[in-house]
């Protein structure tokens, strides 16, 4: 396997996924820690990939830990990278730091939100990246700006930013993919309480 990995000077928002309007994202503001903690794992990762072929969207392996909630929903940070997304015209994957926000109401849906503060990378494949530990697990290495990078990649939209303890945080679109978000649900419905190691 060619892992060719490189850490990504641009960070390359999400590009509209449906066609149609986004969804608003959710406010983030009054946000407050979560206490206490829990988390849950995703033992391998999951992806969809849009009914019309061209982009594919994945979430890794790894711990989601809750760190911040409001009255709207909790945000879980990720393993870093968290997700990785793919344009069919690209043979480029890009990957990049942040997490899952599950909302409060149960009508509404999960999204994945992005860290700009994060890291961000590419790789010709997501195993070059899963299987690297020297790569997973660094996060916030590099500052990653947020931009749109040739017309492969469409028209990139980010429809909610805020800045958060961590930094600034932007929402993709939401999921189109009812088992992904069934998978995302059924993960988040096992959280535990977190130990932490001076408790242990």
């Amino acid at each position: 396997m060619n892992a060719n990995i490189t850490i990504a000077s641009t960070f390359i928002v999400i590009e509209l996924l449906t066609g149609g309007c986004a969804t608003l994202a959710p406010e983030v503001k009054d946000l407050t820690s979560v206490e206490p903690q829990t988390s849950f794992f995703l033992t391998d990762k999951i992806w969809y990939v849009t009914p019309d072929g061209r982009f594919e969207q994945g979430l890794l392996p790894g711990e989601y830990v809750s760190y911040k909630e409001n009255a709207l929903g909790v945000f879980f940070r990720g393993p870093s990278p968290t997700f990785w997304h793919k344009h069919s015209n690209s043979k480029e994957i890009l990957f990049h730091d942040g997490g899952v926000w599950f909302p409060k109401r149960p009508d509404a849906k999960p999204r994945i939100y992005t860290d700009l503060s994060g890291t961000s990378y590419t790789a010709d494949s997501v195993d070059a990246i899963v299987n690297n530990p020297s790569i997973r697990g660094q996060a916030g290495q590099a500052n990653v700006m947020a931009g749109a990078v040739g017309g492969a990649i469409g028209t990139a939209i980010v429809t909610s930013m805020a800045n958060a303890s961590s930094g600034e945080m932007a929402f993709t679109p939401e999921f189109s993919d009812a088992s992904f978000i069934e998978k995302i649900s059924e993960a988040e419905s096992k959280k535990v309480e977190r130990v932490t190691r001076a408790e242990k």
